[in-house]
């Protein structure tokens, strides 16, 4: 599985803010650790609007949020999986 890294892309996967789940930033930096929040925390870009925050994000404005709420969805290429499970089941 892919990791989270700084430039990649990542989906919200659980939010205190439902409307926010499924919803997807870019991963700027790794802040550090967050000892309040027990985790570790990023610097993101909004690629759409987040709401239900104290102040909206409007898409492309930049938040924090913790890694262990995002799921990296850009790294690992699947893209030929189907061929090589057919390949193997033929062999």
């Amino acid at each position: 599985m892919a990791e989270l890294r700084a430039g990649g892309l990542a989906i919200i996967i659980k939010s205190q803010f439902p409307e926010n789940v499924g919803k997807t930033v870019r991963l700027i930096k790794l802040m550090g650790f967050n000892e309040s929040l027990r985790g570790y925390e990023w610097m993101l870009t909004a690629l759409s609007e987040l709401t239900g925050t104290i102040h909206a994000v409007k898409a492309g404005g930049s938040c924090t949020g913790l890694g262990q709420n995002l799921m990296p969805i850009d790294g690992d290429d699947f893209s030929s999986e189907d061929q090589h499970q057919k390949e193997r089941e033929h062999a």
